[in-house]
């Protein structure tokens, strides 16, 4: 796995589920209720939470909770609040599901960050240079040790 990857799969998140049993009354508003979903992270960082914010604020989650906040238990593991549900207006199961859908909108558009950042790596002049002359004396039936070497470049072919 390239760096590259890891940091891509490091910023990504997966909804574990609903924590039944943390679902408690609003502190804001006794009526409302506060659902607790598990989440987890490769490892958890400042990017994806940040992005995990804009999500949540530009996505239309009113009738779903007022508000979202993100609670860390270790570096890997956490949870997403979702405070405020009013249990007339959104089940419980519509509340891990916009979690869901919130958390995969946030793991595409790192990822379609990361792509338009990270271009595909270019071999540099010296390897096509060196992979050239490789493919010049393989052809041509030299099949001795080569030695090519931008110090020495009076030396080809050991041995000649």
């Amino acid at each position: 796995m390239s760096a590259i990857e890891y940091a891509q799969d490091a910023a990504k998140a997966e909804v574990l589920g609903l924590e039944r049993n943390l679902t408690v009354p609003s502190r804001r508003n006794g009526n409302q209720l506060d659902h607790w979903i598990s989440v987890s992270w490769l490892d958890r960082n400042d990017v994806w939470l940040n992005m995990f914010a804009d999500v949540a604020a530009n996505s239309c989650t009113g009738k779903i909770a007022a508000a979202f906040e993100i609670v860390s238990f270790t570096p890997q593991r956490g949870w997403i609040v979702a405070r405020g549900v009013d249990p007339h207006l959104a089940s419980c199961m519509e509340v891990e599901q916009r979690i869901r859908a919130l958390v995969e909108d946030t793991n595409l558009r790192l990822h379609q960050a990361s792509a338009a950042v990270s271009p595909a790596p270019v071999p540099s002049q010296f390897s096509v240079r060196v992979l050239a002359a490789l493919v010049r004396l393989t052809s041509r039936g030299e099949t001795q040790r080569t030695v090519i070497s931008p110090r020495w470049p009076h030396l080809r072919t050991a041995g000649r």
